[in-house]
This record gives C-alpha cells, structure tokens and sequence, in this order.
C-alpha cells in the first residue's frame, strides 16, 4: 500500500492481480499488496498509471479525485487526517492487473484564525456589534473560548462569532479562542473591557502630537489624521505626516506624507472612498502663505496624489460634500479677495470650477448640507469682526441668497445637522466673550431660536459631534482665549432641547479633532493646551 499526491488530494492504492478476481473479471474478493503506482487527475476524469498501463476510474465530480477500492474494509485512513473513504467499482487494466484507488476528500487544518475587533470596548448594558471571525485554511467547524466571556455575552460555537449585551464592567481580559476541525486547530485572541456609559475611555496614542489637523472617518471604519502642526509652540510649521486610527486594535499607525504640508486645510470622504484635502497653509500663521493645492489620499494604497489646484489660495475656508458629488469650498482668511468667492471639485475630472460668490466676504465660518441639498453657511469673521449673516448655497442654480441671521454673532462656534433636518450652533466667540448660547436653525422659515437651556461653559474652537440617538456632544475648546480649557462634556438633547452635563474629561484640549465610529463611539483626537500639544486620544462611550 503506498500514498500517493492527487493534486491537494491523498489516495491509498492497492495493485491486485487479476487471476484471483471472481468470474467476469469485475468482482469478487482479491488480496491486496503493495504498490508504487502514482495517480494524477485532469478535468472530472481521474487515471490511474502502473507498471502494466493505464486504467481509467469514474470521476468523484465537484473538483474531488476518484476514489475506488475493491471492498472498503482494505481501507486504512491515517487517524485524525480528515479523509473521508468514498468507493467506486474496480477496472481492469491491460496486462493482467486491476488498480484500485482508495482515498481520500482531505480536509485541511485551519492555519490562522483572527477576529474583527480583537481590542474592543463595550458599554455596559448595550448589545455590541458583533465581532466576527475569519481563517485561512481548514474550514472551522467548532468554536470554544477560555476563560469564560463576560456576562451576557456568548460565542457561537458553530460560527464564532461574539455577541449579546455584556452585563457587568470589568478592566480588560483577554480571551483565547479556539477553532478546530478534524484535522487541528487554530487560535486567537480577544481583549475585552466592559465600562459604564457616559464615561471617557483612554485608547491608543497618535504617533505625533497635533493640533488643527482633520479627521475623516474612511469607509472601512478607519479614521485618518492628515496635517496640521506637530510643535510644541502652536506657532510651528505644519506637517505633512498623516495617520491611520484602527477601531479594531484601538492603535496608530502612519500612513503616506501628502506633497505639501498644511494645517488649517479642509478634508472631504468622496463617494468613490478616497479623501480629497484641500488648502490650508503650509507655514507658521504669522507668514500667512495660503495654499491652492490639493491631493487625494487613497486608503487602499496609503498613498497621496496631486489632483487639480483649486481656482484661489484658501485657509480657514469650509468644504462641503454635496449631493452629486461634488465638493462645495467657499470662503477663506487669506487677504487677496478670495473670502467671498466659492468653487466646486468634481471628482470625476479632478478639476475645479468658480460658481457664484456669497454675497459677504467670511472665513473660519461653518457650512452644512441641508436634507433639501442646499448649503447653510453662517457666522465667522470679515475684516476681524465676528458675523451673524447667514446665507444658502443652491447647487441647482450655482446662487446664494440670504436666509435668516443668527441671534449672535459667532466665530470659532460648531455646526451640526439635527437628525430633523434643523441645525444646531452652539459657542464661538462674540468679541473676547467665549459663549455659552445655542441656537437652532429651522430650514422651513429660515430662523434661528435659542435653545432653551444654555451650556455650562462657554467655549469656542470645540467639537460637536452628532450621536447615534440624536443627541450632540460638546467637548473640549477654551473659554477664554486658550488658558482655560473646560473639561466638561456636554450633551444637547433636540427632543427637550435642553442641554446636560455628560462626564469630563481628563484634560482639557482645543484645536483637536472629534469623530463618531461606525460603533457609535466618539474618537478624540490631538489638539492642544498651554505650552503642550497632544498625541492622547480617547473614547467616548454613549449614554444609552
């Protein structure tokens, strides 16, 4: 009996002499002895090839080799190799002998086993996304986990995946997981921390320090940090490093160096997953040089490519993804006239087109894609004055019109679209007043009404960030001009339209960045307080 290769496939092969084969040559009982003939197989037929010539045996189908034997008790399949015995009749070969093939549908041990999330953190009393897995080799048909998951959640042991709705914190655990099959096994593992909602969760640090950098949360879940600057004295050059955040591991890694540094510049996801940055400057503030240049960032390459150069130089400009693609960018602090002007990239050309200028000049202002596909620009400043003015973007026709003026002037305030359609302003500056007022825009009769409740703090260059169930969350900033940095976070509440203290963090930071993650959770990033610029980041983990 020798083993011989059928492709990926083993086969066991017996030679028996045909003198001993029962009447008619195709049946009977027959000793079995060794043999050193080979199998090959090609398309559905498999041949078997001996010292006497060649036989040809029934195709197995499916892409499996034939397998034949005269009686199935001379099989001997090795203990634990996932062979599975299969038999079909014998045929005769010229010359006097019969082959027989006995064999042979191997299944392979897993050789690698991971998870999606295998760093993750969950909220307690929230059902988790779950966390899948994936192998290479063997398909795995059992799963088992050591030690125990925490309470509420479970592994599926036929498919491995981890779910439920964990009922009690705990620190991070780690957690070895097994995937087998006949043939072995394969393993990894999981670290799981369980913490109470509403709380402020450290996570990786970035590589750099950073400050007025962006964040864009990529289509794969990543978060990418392009720019800004990386010195200590917030009056450094800009940068052109960039990052990559993994939600999965809670780690930083870098990614390609755009062509020109920048800081102050805009960052916008496109339809087709790259990320389209435009402007900025590229050296300390005081020396002004604004940029036209712009680049895409390709995720699947990590790599930066020059696309067309925007019409105007622009810092503190906004960019706007709009409804047929195309990226809106208006405005900007440069003193060259361009504050007024707006021009629109089209992805699919790479170039940029001049469209119909807002009818006043601003910079450091906010703009946000209405649920109609019109632009709401407002507040900001021009000629060192903070503006009240607000005005919409009409892509049908290219025109801006005036709409209704805020309460207050605003600058260095945060802009966000409600889940009904309204939009909220919360902070900025008023003159050297760093503002504790909100106020909601109503699309339907373009007015603006102040909030019930105000903030706590007054704050301007913070975050706000639109969560899963409706409410905003406001952090960070400073309340008076950059020496004071408030630590409290704060959530506002469209449906009471109240505002709400929501925990603090563990140290104040402004010019830093804030996104929510496909998991609901809210990634801080960066940013920058007396005499020191952070690479800390941090989770905020959603009240239910």
């Amino acid at each position: 009996m020798a083993l011989v290769n059928v492709g990926r496939a083993l086969a066991l092969v017996w030679t028996i002499a045909v003198g001993l084969i029962g009447c008619g040559g195709g049946g009977g009982e027959a000793p079995v002895s060794d043999s050193s003939a080979s199998l090959t197989k090609s398309e559905e037929t498999a041949f078997v090839e001996g010292l006497k010539g060649t036989a040809v045996l029934r195709s197995g189908g499916g892409g499996e080799p034939v397998v034949a034997a005269e009686r199935a008790s001379d099989a001997r399949i090795p203990p634990g190799s996932g062979y599975q015995l299969r038999t079909v009749p014998v045929a005769t070969l010229p010359g006097g002998q019969v082959q027989v093939v006995t064999g042979v549908n191997p299944t392979p041990a897993p050789t690698s086993l991971g998870y999606s999330k295998p760093s993750a953190l969950y909220s307690v009393g929230q059902p988790i996304m779950s966390n899948q897995p994936a192998s290479t080799g063997g398909v795995i048909t059992s799963f088992s986990v050591s030690p125990a998951l925490p309470a509420g959640l479970s592994l599926d042991t036929i498919s491995g995946v981890i779910s439920g709705t964990p009922q009690n914190l705990q620190p991070a655990t780690t957690y070895t997981i097994a995937g087998s099959n006949a043939a072995g096994t394969a393993s990894a593992t999981v670290s799981i921390a369980v913490v109470a909602p509403g709380s402020f969760q450290p996570t990786g640090s970035m590589v750099l320090g950073r400050s007025a950098a962006t964040a864009t949360l990529l289509s794969d879940g990543r978060v990418l940090i392009v720019g800004g600057y990386v010195g200590p004295g917030g009056f450094d050059p800009p940068t052109r490093t960039a990052e990559l955040y993994d939600p999965s591991t809670g780690q930083w890694k870098l990614t390609g160096s755009m062509r020109d540094a920048r800081e102050f510049h805009t960052a916008t996801l496109l339809p087709n997953g790259k990320v389209l940055v435009a402007g900025g400057i590229d050296s300390d503030p005081f020396t002004s040089r604004s940029l036209s240049t712009a680049e895409l960032y390709d995720p699947a390459t990590g790599l930066w490519t020059a696309t067309g150069s925007m019409n105007r130089v622009r810092d503190g400009h906004t960019a706007t993804l709009l409804a047929d693609g195309k990226v809106l960018v208006m405005g900007s602090r440069d003193p060259g006239g361009n504050a007024s002007t707006a021009e629109l990239y089209n992805p699919a050309t790479g170039l940029w087109t001049e469209t119909g200028s807002m009818n006043g000049a601003r910079a450091s202002h906010t703009a946000t894609l209405l649920t109609d596909g019109k632009v709401l620009v407002f507040g900001g400043a021009s000629s060192g004055f903070a503006l009240a003015t607000a005005e919409l973007y009409d892509p049908a026709t290219g025109t801006w019109t005036a709409t209704g003026s805020t309460i207050e002037p605003r600058i260095g305030h945060a802009a966000t679209l409600l889940q009904n359609g309204k939009v909220l302003a919360a902070g900025g500056l008023a003159g050297l007043q760093a503002l504790r007022t909100a106020e909601v825009y109503d699309p339907s009769n373009g007015q603006w009404t102040a909030t019930t409740t105000s903030m706590t703090d007054g704050r301007t260059h913070h975050t706000a960030t639109l969560l899963a169930d409706g409410k905003v969350l406001v952090l960070g900033g400073t309340s008076d001009g950059g020496n004071t940095h408030p630590l409290g976070m704060e959530l506002y509440n469209p449906t009471t339209d109240q505002w709400a203290v929501s925990g603090s963090m563990s140290e104040g930071r402004l010019g830093h960045t804030a996104i929510r993650l496909l998991d609901g959770m809210v990634l801080v990033a960066g940013g920058i307080r007396p005499s020191l610029l952070l690479n800390t980041a941090y989770l905020y983990v959603p009240l239910p």
